[in-house]
């Protein structure tokens, strides 16, 4: 099952990889309001990456403008990197282990002209070590306070047990992962 849950992540990230290349070619695909997670949970291991656009996270997508907007993007970047805003049930026995988070479309460029039209996003990942992550029936996302125009995150899961997936709103934060 190991094996298998790890092919599924490998699929995930080429496919993501592909989604970032479909994208570029039709900007339609990003929506503002809107975040994505994907969550994969094995007996001693977790694996959440999320992608969101910088309007649902900062209010802006493109090069900082003020030490205020540097400010508003760094404080972002850090609670995201810090993992707070994902909560794994405890039984689960889950430490953080890594954490990366890029923004690609946040540069400064030389002008604004050659962005225009360009989107930018806040991606990351998050590594975990658990103790028995293979029994996590659920969990719960908090990162609607530090994105205040994240409206929805669509989650897709996959677990030892089952698959699937939620979508989550300010009022509804928890997502049952057992079938």
């Amino acid at each position: 099952m190991r094996r298998q849950l790890g092919f599924l992540v490998a699929v995930w990230a080429a496919s993501a990889a592909g989604h970032d290349a479909q994208r570029r070619q039709t900007p339609s695909t990003h929506v503002h309001g809107t975040a994505e997670l994907h969550v994969v949970l094995e007996e001693t291991g977790a694996t959440a990456v999320l992608r969101i656009a910088g309007m649902s996270a900062v209010g802006f997508e493109r090069a900082p403008r003020s030490d205020a907007e540097r400010g508003r993007l760094d404080r972002f970047r850090s609670a995201v990197a810090s993992a707070g805003w994902l909560a794994l049930p405890a039984a689960a026995g889950c430490q953080l282990s890594g954490s990366n988070v890029s923004a690609p479309g946040f540069e400064e460029t030389p002008s604004h002209e050659e962005t225009a039209g360009e989107h930018a996003e806040i991606r990351a990942t998050l590594r975990y070590r658990c103790a028995n992550g293979g029994s996590a029936s659920e969990l719960s996302v908090n990162l609607f306070e530090p994105a205040h125009e994240l409206q929805t995150v669509r989650v897709e899961w996959i677990t030892p047990l089952s698959q699937g997936g939620a979508v989550v709103e300010r009022k509804q934060r928890r997502v049952r992962l057992a079938p």
